[in-house]
């Protein structure tokens, strides 16, 4: 019995998968990819549990990682139902044909584990199979780089986190301020301000790592960094003080202008509004 429609289903599965890896790892900017749909979904349901919000971006990470391995070994399945159960040898007996059988032939190849199960027989269903074991390890491999890469941009995030809280408790504690000659902090925070702005948008599921602790929580120590470049800017004793929260300010900006524009519904584009939203999302759902 031909199955044709199998394999035109299953082909467009692994296509359509392909695509969405590909935008997920290769084009993080647009919007509306399946990453972004997941992380979204899953920060969502745990602001309701604040118990576990810590773990709603790495289970995101982990559900999309997931979700590429099943549909692409499930469009692979369908291809393989589709021919004839002859192109197969099984060691043990007459191959098993039905599609939990080639699920389970599919998801040995894609995670490269050489079952020898099944022996495909025709040359070019060879060269379809290994053609699914080097898409597997493509992807394996993008996936352990980005969970790195994505590791790293958290804890860029909270690092900046904790200086402007040290910074913020410091003045607070003994009472003198930051900007009168701090123009080389106050431009080593732009830097910082400008590399969290490209991690969210080169890798945005890091905004969905929820801080449970007060001093990494970059939300909340945000408009720290905005006091800052505001009091430097009114510093007229000082043209380089001036100059450097003038800088701090537009990188705030910039970073501003993505959170509303990815991540937080705000009623402006002031970067109080937005900071105060982003801080908001970031709070346990009441």
């Amino acid at each position: 019995m031909s199955r044709w429609w199998a394999a035109a289903l299953g082909s467009f599965i692994v296509v359509l998968t392909l695509r969405e890896v590909y935008r997920d790892l290769f084009h993080p900017t647009a919007t509306g990819s399946l990453s972004d749909f997941v992380a979204k979904a899953t920060f969502g349901v745990f602001r309701r549990f604040p118990k576990f919000l810590t773990d709603a971006g790495p289970l995101a990470i982990a559900l999309v990682i997931l979700i590429w391995a099943l549909s692409v070994s499930f469009g692979f399945a369908l291809i393989y139902w589709s021919v004839p159960p002859e192109f197969f040898a099984l060691d043990a007996g007459d191959p098993r044909a039905g599609l939990l059988a080639m699920m389970y032939f599919s998801l040995g190849v894609l995670a490269t584990m050489g079952l020898a199960d099944y022996t495909p027989l025709p040359v070019w269903l060879r060269l379809l199979i290994t053609a699914e074991a080097l898409i597997g390890f493509a992807v394996l491999s993008a996936s352990v780089s980005s969970i790195i890469l994505i590791q790293q941009a958290v804890a860029r995030m909270r690092t900046l986190a904790r200086k402007l809280s040290v910074i913020a408790r410091t003045q607070e504690e003994y009472g003198f301020s930051f900007c009168c000659q701090s123009d080389g902090i106050l431009t080593e925070l732009s830097a910082e301000i400008l590399r969290t702005r490209v991690d969210l948008v080169q890798l945005p599921v890091v905004y969905y790592f929820y801080a449970d602790r007060e001093q990494s929580s970059l939300p909340m120590w945000l408009p720290t960094a905005l006091q800052l470049a505001r009091e430097a800017i009114s510093e007229k004793e000082s043209l380089a003080t001036e100059r450097a929260g003038a800088l701090l300010m537009v990188a705030l900006r910039d970073l501003a202008e993505v959170l509303r524009i990815r991540f937080v519904e705000a009623d402006s584009d002031y970067c109080e509004v937005v900071f105060k939203a982003y801080a908001d999302h970031h709070s346990p759902a009441k």
